[in-house]
């Protein structure tokens, strides 16, 4: 745990809680109250399971064999049962407090059982809240949680922990949002989302681990959560004048770069053409039709890639192999970032050239225009699977890096930006913010006297890991899940721009 720990690019681990019904009674396959003092020490943060008593119509679950009901009154009693053996055993395990997921297992949606887990997720999550300091939390699939966990009648989970995996041969979508339940529930950071299941020997720093994946915008037993990487460097030039990446996709199954999108400059600086860029010396350069200039901006785990284009007169947003994105009655609409979810960030500017964000989706069918505490000037940069948008705020000559976070309000599909969380790095008398990636990690610049080293900025610890290499100024502009940064720099002996990809030690 401690090499992953340093390696790898999670921060939290789940444990199972020793004692509940329907998992291994051998005690030695539970972590014990040492283990887990010793990870949260190297940092990782906890989510502790219980996998109680479940639905007489569970589905393909052979090791299942305690139920509850078979009245709403038993499952109910049984429930509150449940809660109190699991805060007994989380206290056991050296956890005095924090959220505690009752595991309910997929099971068929009907009249009979559906209020038998209505029940018992009301007395579950009733009884854990009698205990100070402790939450409840729910782990289902998508239609349990739409039919029955969401009506439940006494008390609502506190989050929601969604298990929805790709079909065969789709990439996994790690994002909270657009899962198939309403954006609307549980909306402000209170889900998780388990993309993937069952990874075999998934190896980082040489040591291989099976694991389930997720995406987390939810309560856990936090860690220290202060990761500090080392860097090394690989440049690339798409053209012979200037090459400018944007932004990563993920990492390949063999540990290579992800896929890299950004422009290229020609002679004298312009026009400018879209290029992507996958390791080695090839580079493929897009135009889009008809435009002076063509710009690759953002890029998503399904290799979806969106971009902006110049057509003599105005900026145009575009999803590429797709349709156009075009903020209504803007006069220039510029395109930032895609999500997992579909999601389209940009910004756009009105007809007295006041900047805006915006919220899109991939057929350009609905649009979300947001500002930071309703003050024009929202420079959005980019854009995360949990609503973390990176953005910038003019503050006089000095620029203000940060994130904001979107969330549903409800009504008519509209989202609203809450509060501006900045990138601070001691000593910074300005910073930047140039992508967000799913862990909350943000890349960009921050200013220190007359130098201007790149960073990596975490909002979950508030650690900023300072990224450079000797002989480049670095203008770091996205990354990946995997803290791969990508970027332009320019060297002591060239005044032409580079590209570059960085990955930590």
């Amino acid at each position: 745990m401690q090499v992953w720990w340093s390696s790898s690019p999670y921060y939290d681990v789940f444990v199972y809680l020793y004692g509940s019904p329907n998992k291994n009674t051998v005690k030695s396959k539970y972590p014990t109250k040492q283990w887990l003092s010793t990870v949260e020490g190297y940092g990782w943060g906890v989510i502790p399971i219980w996998f109680g008593l479940q639905s007489s119509c569970i589905v393909n679950q052979p090791i299942v064999t305690q139920y509850f009901g078979p009245t709403v009154a038993d499952a109910s009693t049984q429930g509150a049962q449940q809660a109190d053996l699991a805060v007994s055993a989380a206290q056991a395990l050296g956890l005095p407090a924090g959220i505690i997921y009752t595991d309910i297992e997929n099971y068929t949606v009907n009249s009979t059982c559906s209020p038998l887990v209505q029940a018992y997720v009301d007395g579950f999550v009733s009884e854990i809240h009698v205990y100070n300091g402790y939450l409840a939390g729910v782990y289902a699939n998508v239609s349990p949680i739409n039919s029955d966990i969401s009506n439940a009648s006494v008390a609502q989970p506190d989050a929601i922990w969604i298990t929805k995996t790709p079909l065969s041969g789709k990439p996994p979508q790690v994002t909270i949002w657009n899962q198939g339940v309403s954006n609307t529930l549980w909306p402000n950071n209170q889900r998780t989302h388990q993309y993937l299941i069952d990874q075999t020997n998934v190896t980082w720093g040489n040591v291989p681990l099976n694991i389930d994946e997720d995406i987390e915008d939810a309560p856990v037993v936090p860690g220290t959560w202060v990761k500090n990487y080392t860097y090394s460097f690989t440049g690339f030039d798409c053209s012979a004048f200037g090459t400018y990446p944007q932004a990563i996709g993920p990492i390949t199954n063999g540990g290579q770069i992800g896929e890299v999108v950004g422009y290229i400059v020609d002679a004298g600086g312009s026009p400018a053409h879209a290029f992507t860029y996958s390791g080695g010396s090839v580079c493929t350069t897009y135009d889009y039709p008809n435009a002076t200039s063509t710009w690759f901006t953002g890029i998503n785990s399904s290799g979806q890639i969106v971009g902006q284009y110049f057509d003599g007169l105005h900026q145009h947003g575009f999803v590429y192999g797709g349709v156009p994105i075009n903020y209504p009655s803007a006069l220039n609409t510029y395109v930032k970032a895609i999500n997992d979810a579909g999601q389209i960030v940009g910004y756009w500017s009105d007809a007295v050239g006041n900047l805006h964000g915006f919220l899109s989706n991939t057929t350009g069918s609905a649009y979300t225009s947001f500002d930071y505490q309703n003050t024009p000037g929202t420079y959005v940069t980019g854009f995360n699977g949990i609503g973390q948008v990176s953005v910038e705020f003019p503050s006089g000559t000095i620029d203000q890096g940060g994130t904001l976070a979107l969330t549903p309000t409800g009504s008519n599909g509209q989202w609203v930006a809450a509060a501006f969380s900045q990138v601070v790095c001691a000593g910074a008398t300005g910073t930047t913010a140039y992508g967000v990636n799913n862990n909350g990690q943000v890349t960009g610049n921050y200013t220190v006297g007359n130098t201007s080293p790149g960073l990596l900025y975490d909002t979950n610890s508030g650690n900023c890991n300072p990224v450079t290499n000797s002989g480049w100024t670095l203008f770091p502009s996205g990354l990946n899940d995997a803290a791969q940064i990508i970027g332009s720099y320019t060297d002591t002996q060239s005044v032409v721009t580079h590209g570059f990809v960085a990955t930590h030690q």
